[in-house]
């Protein structure tokens, strides 16, 4: 496992766990040191390493809580997954650079990607987020919209970023049961939180099909 590289991916549900014991079935699924949390782990095969998911209902932070600390348990940079999305990994690996010592995604939301260019219908699910950024005088246009579903995570030492993200959850949560969650989760917007967490932290990272606003 040494030479692989780290993987994390969520199957909560039966519709991802298909996804995730599809991708294992590939022989590019060899190439990674595969970790995932599935609330129902008796379905993968012994050699597989994963972790069973307790909650009721999926919380969508926990897969970046879930993937962080596994970065810090196993000394190693880290892709994190979708489930949906690890079809298009052998696509997607060509375009990350390993080297790099800087967080990478594909793409933001929106095309600006920042928080002030979400459509005006978009604005009461996001009320209890403005409020937050108002009281710390940050600004919306420092707020990225990252899109969350296939990130590279370097290398360092995740502590502050993950007291900062972990802060979020309460809040993002709390919203989702006040507004409407996403394929049945709750937590949903947590790229938003991502990118407050990124501005908070002055984490360096690189936009694949894009640019740093």
């Amino acid at each position: 496992m040494k030479n692989k590289i780290l993987l994390t991916t969520c199957a909560v549900g039966d519709f991802y766990i298909e996804k995730v014991l599809s991708f294992l079935e590939t022989n590019f699924s060899k190439n990674f040191n595969i970790h995932i949390l599935t609330d129902k782990p008796y379905l993968f095969d012994k050699g597989i390493t994963v972790e069973r998911y307790k909650e009721p209902v999926f919380n969508f932070f926990d897969k970046f809580i879930f993937g962080i600390d596994k970065i810090q348990e196993n000394q190693s940079l880290g892709l994190l997954y979708d489930a949906d999305e690890l079809m298009n990994l052998e696509r997607d690996y060509s375009y990350f650079d390993f080297d790099l010592p800087q967080l990478q995604f594909f793409q933001y939301w929106t095309d600006k990607g920042t928080l002030s260019s979400l459509p005006s219908e978009q604005h009461p699910f996001w009320d209890f987020f403005q409020k937050i950024i108002k009281r710390e005088e940050i600004q919306e246009n420092d707020v990225l919209l990252v899109h969350e579903d296939r990130m590279l995570f370097p290398l360092q030492d995740y502590s502050e970023f993950l007291t900062i993200f972990k802060s979020m959850k309460e809040p993002f949560t709390k919203n989702s049961y006040d507004h409407h969650g996403h394929k049945g989760g709750v937590g949903n917007g947590e790229g938003v939180a991502l990118g407050y967490t990124l501005l908070k932290t002055n984490m360096p990272y690189k936009v694949i099909f894009g640019s740093n606003p």
